[in-house]
């Protein structure tokens, strides 16, 4: 019997211009179904795999509250976002029939997901990430059972993180920023976070290259489970799990996007969505979603008029065309 997945999209405010690109890249994904609960996002996409929950911010707020056991106000959508690892709880009503739930974002667009998970995954492990360093908010599936339900509780602080009204990371690593009104991130903050990773990646390229790289990488090695032993964040409780051998979880970096792009120096890109499959077109290789997070803020990043009757489209720097 095929394992049923069901990701889960609480989304409010305002309907994104590239919706409808991102709804076709999860039609092409049949096995796979995603529920939105939204006061907003709707699509003329005939698509079985995708359901809509009317809801607003204020009923999402009186849900998680009655689920967590204590008061959530979320005034600023992007804040919903430290709750993603407490979805599989606060949404359990709709997950019955689901062997496992999942999160993430929807300023990607997906390739072939199932390509891209290992044998067997279902019955193997009970976590699935896309990157090799950290879960991933952007893209997680988790078993549908009490222990990953409740993992998210491993923290002795995630009570007044998800009451506090800055966005802390919890979902993946923390970093705390403000969370502004009428934006959902410092956009700025960003940029300077991210022009600072371009600064040092030739320092870090020599410190690859010198002969105290082998010392630190089996240091670090050691460092692990030191590391991940405070449980601050969803990473860490996970981490923790997986090195005490309480969990199975499976990661590879199997995604791109334009953050990683622009910390390696990457200006020019091209993604090709052809039925379904997503390729980079400057190394061939296939990927399975591209996360444009920076980009989508653009003035420049232009969004071609949808057409579903086309099967094929090119993520640039300038825009989705």
């Amino acid at each position: 019997m095929r394992c049923k997945t069901c990701v889960i999209i609480p989304y409010f405010g305002k309907r994104p211009k590239w919706f409808d690109y991102f709804i076709l890249s999860c039609k092409e994904n049949q096995y796979f179904n995603w529920l939105f609960f939204t006061d907003c996002l709707n699509s003329e996409i005939i698509c079985k795999n995708v359901d809509y929950i009317n809801m607003t911010l204020t009923e999402f707020n009186f849900l998680a509250t009655r689920k967590l056991d204590f008061e959530i106000i979320i005034k600023h959508p992007y804040k919903i976002c430290e709750l993603k690892p407490a979805y599989g709880l606060i949404f359990d009503e709709y997950l019955k029939e689901y062997n496992f739930w999942g999160y993430g974002d929807i300023d990607l667009v997906y390739g072939n997901i199932e390509k891209f998970l290992p044998a067997d995954w279902h019955n193997l492990y009970d976590i699935i990430a896309f990157h090799n360093r950290f879960i991933p908010g952007h893209f997680c599936l988790l078993r549908n059972n009490n222990v990953c339900k409740n993992l998210f509780r491993e923290s002795k602080n995630y009570k007044r993180i998800f009451q506090s009204p800055v966005y802390h990371g919890f979902d993946e690593i923390l970093n705390p920023f403000k969370v502004m009104p009428g934006k959902y991130t410092l956009y700025l903050s960003k940029m300077v976070r991210t022009n600072c990773h371009i600064a040092i990646t030739a320092f870090v390229k020599m410190f690859r290259e010198s002969l105290f790289y082998g010392f630190y990488k089996r240091w670090k090695k050691l460092q692990i489970p030191a590391k991940h032993a405070s449980n601050n964040d969803f990473t860490s409780i996970v981490y923790w799990n997986w090195v005490n051998k309480k969990l199975n979880v499976w990661q590879q970096l199997s995604f791109e996007d334009d953050l990683m792009f622009r910390k390696t120096g990457i200006r020019v890109w091209d993604i090709e969505w052809n039925h379904g499959t997503l390729i980079d077109r400057s190394n061939g290789k296939e990927i399975i979603y591209f996360h444009f997070s920076l980009s989508k803020s653009n003035f420049s990043f232009y969004i071609d008029t949808f057409n579903e009757s086309r099967s094929r489209f090119h993520i640039t720097q300038t825009g989705i065309k």
